[in-house]
């Protein structure tokens, strides 16, 4: 396994619990690859204390990703496999009624010490973002352990955004495990039916982790008149006149999202 050394400065929030190793922030790499894993590496500062292990993505302004602290043996693939199973269970002790909701961010990459791994539960599929070079390289692996420990159909991935910087070409983007949906679905999220599109929609499909906020703003906005500006496919406005609003105008500038909007307001 190859070493990263960090520099004095940057070593400070990397012990403080900092998941991200900035490019600037390397002093010198040693050693050889591991040819079994060659994106694995022992993050050490100065003086040679191991800080921990993580995930490089040599070509990224965040070269590497903290996925454990301190020195550890166990084999990477159990780490990653055991935190998809105690995300996969957190997720189910909060949402233990899918007949309400039925959408949420699964995973949420450093949030549940998966970085570079970000899922989001509709229904029976899955729609992911393999948004770094190594979580990439293992999609087809994640894949099967995300599907086996949810019981969903079928996994999309979708663009992260950071592609081009991790190394990970357009054309590599478009994965599928399990069952594609054959459209748009319709979901459950605190009460409302929403349609979801996780082959076409923005970011996976539906901005599931803000639930809690448009639910937040429902409950302040009885009587009054609200305007929902980038409303991706309606949510806000809809949890707003769900919970009596006077109105709500929902703006968005993607033609394809305001459709969807309108859908959802006719179907709630």
């Amino acid at each position: 396994m190859q070493h990263v050394v960090v520099r004095a400065g940057h070593a400070k929030p990397l012990w403080a619990g900092h998941p991200w190793v900035h490019a600037r922030g390397i002093l010198r790499v040693e050693g050889e690859p591991d040819p079994s894993a060659p994106d694995v590496v022992r993050v050490v500062d100065r003086d040679g204390k191991v800080i921990g292990r993580g995930l490089l993505s040599p070509d990224s302004a965040f070269a590497v990703r903290i996925v454990d602290v301190g020195e550890v043996d166990a084999p990477l693939e159990e780490v990653l496999a055991s935190r998809i199973r105690d995300a996969v269970a957190l997720r189910e002790r909060l949402f233990p009624d899918p007949a309400a909701t039925n959408a949420y961010r699964l995973v949420h990459a450093e949030g549940d010490r998966l970085p570079g791994l970000v899922v989001d539960r509709f229904g029976d599929l899955l729609s992911a973002q393999f948004s770094t070079g190594p979580m990439h390289r293992r999609r087809a692996w994640l894949a099967e352990r995300l599907l086996h420990a949810t019981g969903a159909r079928g996994l999309v991935a979708r663009p992260g955004g950071f592609e081009a910087e991790e190394g990970i070409a357009t054309e590599d983007v478009a994965f599928l495990a399990g069952r594609a949906p054959e459209g748009s679905i319709e979901v459950l999220e605190a009460g409302l039916r929403l349609e979801v599109d996780v082959l076409e929609g923005q970011k996976t499909g539906h901005f599931a982790d803000q639930r809690e906020n448009r639910v937040r703003v429902a409950e302040i906005a009885r009587g009054l008149d609200v305007l929902d500006v980038y409303a991706g496919t309606g949510g806000f406005a809809l949890q707003a006149l769900r919970h009596g609003a006077a109105s709500a105008l929902a703006i968005e500038v993607s033609a394809r999202a305001a459709e969807t909007a309108g859908r959802n307001a006719e179907r709630n």
